[in-house]
């Protein structure tokens, strides 16, 4: 005797058999986009990328690169400002909570041991400085120290699916 198939089940071999189908395509979709790593250098952008970086104050979340440019040496705060600004296209020094994701995510230890400025101040003589190993210090603005350059990109820029917020 056939058993005939009853609606419900019908209904649940279509929806099994298109989440299949959009599995596959998706599936398919992301082997044709390239991937974008923590760590991984982006010879196009001369930078690595960092990871997706937090709200700063009057910014958007977007995806953080450290650029490969490095001043041609130590820097008191207020050059080592002009100097990643200098470099263009948005270019600044980090944030702290930027910096920590620089170095919390520096798998491969690129960020060379030593002291690097903030773009956040202290007070007026002061500013907030980070260590390749991880600690944050306040440092006098007068003082020479290291600086990286970071930009912020926009999140759709990795986007593999092509989504856009409307």
């Amino acid at each position: 005797m056939a058993t005939a198939k009853t609606p419900a089940k019908r209904v649940a071999k279509a929806t099994t058999a298109k989440a299949a189908s959009v599995a596959k395509a998706i599936k398919k979709t992301m082997a044709a986009v390239p991937t974008v790593t923590i760590g991984q250098h982006l010879p196009d952008l001369n930078a690595t990328y960092v990871g997706i970086a937090g709200d700063i104050v009057g910014g958007e979340p977007g995806h953080l690169v450290r650029l490969d440019e490095t001043p041609p040496g130590h820097l008191n705060r207020k050059d080592a400002a002009a100097w990643a600004e200098g470099l263009g296209n948005g270019a600044r020094l980090p944030t702290k909570a930027e910096a920590a994701l620089m170095i919390t995510n520096d798998k491969k230890k690129a960020i060379k041991a030593g002291w690097y400025w903030t773009n956040e101040d202290y007070n007026a003589s002061f500013a907030w400085t980070f260590c390749s190993h991880g600690s944050t210090y306040i440092g006098s603005k007068s003082a020479a120290g290291g600086a990286l350059a970071v930009r912020r990109l926009p999140l759709q820029s990795f986007n593999p699916l092509g989504v856009v917020e409307a």
